[in-house]
């Protein structure tokens, strides 16, 4: 009996969130309220931690871009792990890990959600993708699922899908061409603070929906409309499931303190397999294979926010 998941077919799954509205729960007259906020995940009924995101720092809504995986069923044979959301009471240059996360680090714990994975995994074997949304009462401090899509109460949401171990990585750099100014400076002499996301797109037909997990973000650059972003290495199971022609979206952003400005994302979605074809040929003003950003309005596509040119495309 001890060794009966050995025997259970077990499916990677891999989890992404999303928070919403959150204010820290330091909120006072000396302190703005606007929280850092990362997200660990243990299993239920042995309190293990399997997993913890990044830190999103002075954000009312974060998108985190570290996954975490989970085998199901595990060892346990609980269908439940416990997703808490922490506010980090360090400083940027701490950030969070398994061995110091939350109470052991003098952390805040902002609320906590008992999922089901059993849920989810039924909606992958449907060839879809498990979503779950929740709100955060702040009275009980406890995340209750229940729909309120108008309100501006604190919420977390999750997204889960079957994911596939590799160790295959992608080495990347953009630059970004006339980004569009969305400051509003005294005298204009203020410019966008762009920076850059990528997202995967996941979809549900036999529900009609679709979920974009956020991947990576960078680092945003001062008061500049041409931007040379740094480079960085993905993991393929994290950008696009291994799979080359996975529907990828980019969008680039104004950094602003507490809440970032659109500013453009793709005039289509783009898949790995397409952006190896865009390389830069001439250097890294080079328009050819230039990939042009829109604004959006109302769903449909408006002027032209910048272009963005790929520098580096390879394995490694």
């Amino acid at each position: 009996e001890k060794n009966n998941h050995m025997y259970k077919k077990v499916m990677r799954i891999q989890l992404s969130f999303e928070i919403e509205h959150l204010w820290s729960p330091r909120n006072t007259f000396f302190f703005s309220g606007v929280g850092n906020p990362y997200v660990l995940v243990k299993d239920n009924e042995t309190s293990q931690h399997i997993g913890i995101t990044e830190t999103v720092w002075k954000a009312i809504d974060s998108s985190f871009c570290t996954p975490i995986y989970i085998e199901f069923p595990s060892r346990s044979e609980s269908p439940y792990v416990t997703i808490c959301v922490y506010d980090n009471y360090g400083n940027q240059n701490e950030e969070r890990h398994v061995e110091n996360e939350g109470s052991k680090s003098g952390d805040s714990l902002v609320g906590e959600y008992l999922l089901d994975l059993s849920e989810f995994k039924s909606d992958i074997d449907n060839g879809g993708f498990g979503f779950k949304k929740v709100v955060l009462d702040k009275s009980e401090k406890v995340w209750n699922a229940r729909e309120n899509s108008d309100s501006k109460q604190p919420t977390l949401t999750v997204c889960g899908h079957q994911s596939s171990r590799t160790d295959e990585r992608i080495l990347l750099q953009f630059r970004g061409l006339g980004i569009k100014n969305v400051e509003k400076g005294v005298f204009s002499l203020t410019r966008t603070d762009p920076f850059f996301v990528i997202k995967k797109k996941h979809t549900y037909a036999a529900e009609g929906r679709t979920c974009w997990q956020t991947i990576y973000q960078s680092k945003y650059l001062k008061n500049h409309l041409n931007p040379v972003w740094e480079r960085f290495t993905l993991n393929l199971e994290q950008l696009c499931d291994g799979d080359f022609s996975k529907d990828l979206q980019i969008e680039v952003w104004d950094f602003e303190s507490a809440k970032n400005k659109f500013v453009g994302k793709l005039r289509n979605d783009i898949n790995l397999e397409i952006l190896m074809t865009k390389l830069s040929i001439k250097g890294n003003a080079d328009r050819k294979n230039a990939l042009r950003l829109v604004e959006e309005d109302d769903g449909f596509d408006t002027d032209t926010a910048g272009e963005i040119i790929v520098l580096k495309a390879e394995m490694v």
